[in-house]
C-alpha cells in the first residue's frame, strides 16, 4: 500500500472516531438535558419570530418569566421570514425543533389555523376584552368568533403636523400680523356631490359668528379635521420659504392611503375572516376615490413618492402635513436629536474661537479672521432649524366623508402541535399584557394592550388611539392580493384613472378569486 493511501485510510480512521465521540457526546448532552429537565421538572418552550428587533425584549422576558416561573424555561429563536408559516407547518409536523408558540402578522392566522398551527386561546387569565386590548387587536386576533392569539404590537397610520409651523402662524394671527380669513376659493365652490351638499350649511361672508369671535385662535383649533380643512387652511396660510407641499404623503403604499376607502369598504368584515362580506364598490367609496382624484388636482404631487422621501422631505421642514407609520415617533426623535447635537458641536467651536481671541488679543493680524469663522459658525447655528412635531387622528376624506385606517397586529400564537399549551398561553399573557409597559422601548413597536401606559396626548397614545378605531388587514387567504390589486387602483387613480371604472374593476377581480375558490 502506498504512503498516500496509507495516509487517507488513516485519515478516514480519525475522522470516524472524531464523529462517533462528537455524537457520544452530543446524545450525552442531550441525555443529561432531559435528566436535568425531570429532575427539576420544567418544561422547555421555543418561541420563533423573525423580526430582530424583538430579541432583546424576548430574551429579557424568557429569563424574567423563568424567575417567577421555575418550571418553564423560554427559548426565543430568530428565523428566517421566508415562508415562516411554512418552516413552522414543516418542523411541527416531522417533529424536529418546532416552536411551541410564535409571532405571526394578523392577516396569516387563518392560514396557521386551518394548518393546525393556532390553537384557539382558552383566555384563562380573563384579559382578552375591550378593559385591557382595543376592540381593533381583539378583531385582529379573532377568527370564526374564537380568539386564536394575543394581540402583542400593532402598526396603524396617524396625521404628522410641523407644530413650529403652526404655531408660528397662530402667534401671528393672534398678534394681528396675519389674517385668519382667505381670499380664494370658498366652500360654495367645493366640487361636492349632489347629496353632499344639501348636508352642508354654508356661512355667509362676514356671518355674525365670526365678526362676533374675538377668542384668540389656538393650535388645537386649527388642526384639520378633514382634507377640506386642509384645502381650506391653504388660502389663509403664507408658507415658509422652505415649504413645496402643504400635505404629501406615499401614495403607493396602500398602509397609507387606505383610510381613504376603510370606513365603507368591507373586506371579511370587522375580524375579516367572512368571505360572504365583501362590498369594495359602493355608492360611498366611489365618492372617495371621487375625493381622493381631486386631492391630487388641489395638491399636485406625482406617484413617484416613496414612504422614506415624504418623511424626509416633511422632517426637514418641505411640508406641513403627511400621513405616518408609528415609526415616525423615533425617526423625529433622531433627526432632532442629530441637530442639537450639531448645535452643540457648532457652540463648542464658537466658544474655542472666541477663547483663541482673548489670548490673542484685539490688536492681533488673526482676530479678523477669526470673528469671520465665527460669524460663518453661526449662520450655520441659525439655518439649522429644529422643529417640533405632533400627531393628530387620520383626516376624513371630506366632510361628509368619514376616513379609517388599516392596522396590522402582531399577535402571539400557540401552536396547535405543542405539548405544553397552557405554559405556552401563560408566557403569551405575559409578553403581551405585563410587559406592555417595555415593549416600545426594547423593540421599537406600540403595545397592543391598553395598559402600555402611554402618557395622554403622547405620540404613543395618538396612535393607540387610532389603532382603536382602525381595520384590521384582512386574514381570508382568498383575497390576499387584494392589497397589491388596491395599491395599483389607488396609483391610477392618483394619476387620473376614471375613480368609478377602476373600483369597479377591482371588485369584479376581488369577487371572481372569492368564486373560483
Amino acid at each position: 500500500m502506498s504512503l498516500r493511501k496509507r495516509f487517507i485510510v488513516v485519515a478516514i480512521i480519525i475522522a470516524t472516531i472524531t464523529g462517533i465521540l462528537y455524537e457520544g457526546h452530543r446524545n450525552n448532552r442531550l441525555a443529561e438535558e432531559e435528566q436535568e429537565n425531570a429532575y427539576y421538572q420544567t418544561q422547555t418552550l421555543y418561541f420563533w419570530y423573525t423580526d430582530e428587533r424583538y430579541t432583546d425584549f424576548l430574551t429579557n422576558a424568557a429569563v424574567e418569566f423563568h424567575t417567577s416561573n421555575p418550571d418553564t424555561r423560554v427559548i426565543p429563536v430568530l428565523v428566517s421570514s421566508s415562508e415562516y408559516v411554512k418552516a413552522i407547518n414543516d418542523a411541527s409536523v416531522s417533529d424536529e425543533n418546532f416552536p411551541d408558540l410564535y409571532i405571526l402578522s394578523n392577516e396569516s392566522l387563518e392560514k396557521a389555523y386551518l394548518a393546525g398551527l393556532a390553537s384557539k386561546v382558552k383566555n384563562t387569565f380573563r384579559i382578552l376584552d375591550t378593559r385591557f386590548y382595543p376592540k381593533a387587536a381583539l378583531d385582529a386576533v379573532t377568527y370564526h368568533k374564537n380568539i386564536i392569539g394575543y394581540p402583542l404590537t400593532f402598526e396603524t397610520t396617524t396625521l404628522m403636523y410641523n407644530k413650529t409651523y403652526l404655531q408660528d402662524w397662530v402667534d401671528r394671527v393672534n398678534a394681528g400680523e396675519e389674517t385668519a380669513q382667505g381670499e380664494g376659493v370658498s366652500r360654495e365652490e367645493m366640487d361636492f356631490s349632489d347629496d353632499e351638499s344639501g348636508d352642508i350649511e354654508l356661512e355667509e361672508e362676514g356671518s355674525t359668528a365670526e365678526e362676533a369671535s374675538t377668542e384668540p385662535l389656538t393650535l388645537e383649533s386649527v388642526i384639520p379635521q378633514s382634507f377640506d380643512d386642509i384645502y381650506y387652511f391653504s388660502d389663509r396660510y403664507e408658507a415658509k420659504e422652505k415649504v413645496k407641499n402643504l400635505v404629501k404623503w406615499d401614495v403607493t403604499d396602500v398602509l397609507y392611503n387606505y383610510l381613504f376607502l376603510g370606513n365603507y369598504m368591507i373586506v371579511g368584515g370587522d375580524t375579516g375572516d367572512d368571505t360572504a362580506l365583501i362590498d369594495i364598490y359602493n355608492e360611498n367609496t366611489v365618492e372617495c376615490m371621487k375625493a381622493y382624484k381631486t386631492l391630487n388636482e388641489i395638491f399636485a404631487f406625482g406617484s413617484d413618492t416613496s414612504y422614506k422621501d415624504t418623511l424626509d422631505e416633511f422632517l426637514s421642514g418641505e411640508a406641513l402635513y403627511t400621513i405616518v407609520s408609528s415609526d415616525a415617533i423615533a425617526k423625529a426623535a433622531s433627526v432632532n436629536e442629530d441637530k442639537n447635537a450639531k448645535v452643540r458641536e457648532l457652540e463648542d467651536a464658537i466658544a474655542d474661537k472666541k477663547d483663541e481671541i482673548s489670548k490673542l488679543g484685539d490688536s492681533s493680524s488673526g482676530v479678523e479672521t477669526l470673528n469671520e469663522e465665527i460669524d460663518k459658525l453661526q449662520k450655520e447655528i441659525d439655518e439649522t432649524d429644529i422643529y417640533e412635531y405632533g400627531f393628530a387622528p387620520i383626516p376624513y376624506v371630506k366632510e361628509t366623508l368619514k376616513s379609517r385606517a388599516l392596522s396590522v397586529t402582531d399577535a402571539v400564537v400557540i401552536n396547535g402541535y405543542s405539548v405544553h399549551k397552557p405554559a405556552a398561553e401563560k408566557f403569551a399573557k405575559f409578553i403581551s399584557m405585563d410587559c406592555a409597559s417595555r415593549l416600545y422601548q426594547r423593540t421599537g413597536r406600540l403595545a397592543s394592550c391598553l395598559g402600555a401606559g402611554y402618557e395622554e396626548g403622547s405620540p404613543e397614545d395618538v396612535f393607540q388611539k387610532a389603532y382603536d378605531n382602525s381595520i384590521p388587514l384582512s386574514k381570508l387567504v382568498e383575497a390576499s392580493n387584494l392589497w397589491v390589486q388596491l395599491e395599483i387602483t389607488l396609483k391610477e387613480i392618483w394619476d387620473g384613472a376614471d375613480p368609478e371604472k377602476s373600483l369597479q374593476s377591482l371588485s369584479d377581480q376581488i369577487k371572481s378569486q372569492l368564486v373560483a375558490e
